[in-house]
């Protein structure tokens, strides 16, 4: 695990993660009138990797059990079957 100077903190409601979709936004906005537009779409990834994770575990694709093993990698990792 990296440990960064700056950790970020673990929303724990949907109160927070409105207040961190706003904070994103400010920082959206920053970075596109100073013509960062590579910030731009990292802060636009990461939003549209947050809500495809929900909208697979409010499908039923991931449960808290597996969706590290669905998106918490590049890959999907196989299961064992051995031991479900």
């Amino acid at each position: 695990m990296n440990h960064s100077q700056y950790q970020i903190k673990t929303v724990a409601d949907n109160n927070e993660k409105g207040i961190s979709y706003k904070e994103n936004l400010k920082r959206y906005g920053k970075a596109d009138k100073s013509g960062f537009y590579l910030e731009c779409l990292w802060i636009l990834y990461a939003m549209l990797e947050d809500r495809t994770s929900a909208f697979l575990y409010y499908l039923g694709f991931t449960s808290n059990q597996n969706r590290e093993a669905v998106t918490g990698s590049k890959k999907i990792k196989k299961r064992n079957t051995a031991n479900p």
